[in-house]
């Protein structure tokens, strides 16, 4: 990684300001480009919109058989997904 892809990762930084007597955090860039940061928050933003367990994940992909046999049926808990939890900050 070069000093590049660092510049850009801190090319913002955190402001409070006051409106209306009411302190609000503003993001200010330092630095023209923030390329770098904006791909960081994007990636963190779908993994926690996914809510992915990784752990559970690699164990199901683990536990998955490749390919059903020949005429074997599959069951209703191998087509089924269960549905991701998700929190709503609560």
């Amino acid at each position: 990684m070069t000093t590049s892809f660092f510049r850009q990762l801190t090319a913002e930084k955190c402001v409070t300001r006051f409106h209306k007597g009411f302190p609000r955090r503003e993001y200010i860039k330092t630095r023209p480009r923030n390329d770098a940061l904006d791909c960081r928050v994007y990636a963190m933003a779908a993994f926690a919109i996914l809510n992915m367990n990784i752990n559970r994940l690699a164990d199901r992909m683990a536990q998955q058989k490749t390919e059903p046999e020949a005429g074997e049926p599959m069951s209703v808990a191998e087509m089924q997904r269960a549905p991701a939890k998700r929190d709503h900050g609560q």
